[in-house]
């Protein structure tokens, strides 16, 4: 304190600063410096300060009290107890797991894959454009599996 008292400009730009930054909402405290000077408008705005500071520390304390209340009925909470977090976390894990997409192609397509793998391998066959018309394989003879194909 004693250094804003030996530089007494310092205090008077402080002050001005502060009344420039609340100016947008308090246009009247220009009005006071006109008038009454810098010092009375600087304690005009000190006394227009405590009661938005008074809200603001009543606003904090409402939201530090909800924060609280939050914690206090997490913490009380069922879900918060190891045992019962600990299976709602397995059963949850066990469905996800079953109804994953892994589950699903390991339990369905790949069994469908291996079943077509050992079937005897017929990729060169395929089916005559016309019914009726014989066609060759890629071996350039006859292929057996269509004539079987259009006898039935």
């Amino acid at each position: 304190m004693d250094f804003l008292n030996r530089h007494v400009w310092l205090k008077r730009a402080l002050m001005l600063l502060a009344i420039l930054v609340a100016t947008p909402f308090a246009g009247y405290l220009l009005l006071f410096i006109e008038v009454a000077g810098l010092e009375v408008a600087f304690a005009c705005l000190l006394i227009m300060l405590k009661p938005f500071l008074t809200w603001a520390q009543f606003q904090i304390d409402i939201i530090r009290a909800t924060f609280k209340a939050i914690s206090n009925n997490f913490h009380k909470h069922l879900a918060s107890r190891p045992t019962v977090y600990f299976s709602h976390a397995a059963g949850s894990a066990a469905f996800f797991a079953i109804t994953g997409v892994m589950f699903v192609s390991v339990a369905v397509w790949l069994p469908l894959f291996m079943v077509v793998r050992s079937m005897p391998n017929n990729t060169q066959h395929s089916l005559p454009l016309v019914a009726g018309t014989p066609t060759r394989c890629a071996a350039r003879r006859p292929c057996a599996l269509r004539y079987k194909f259009l006898e039935s």
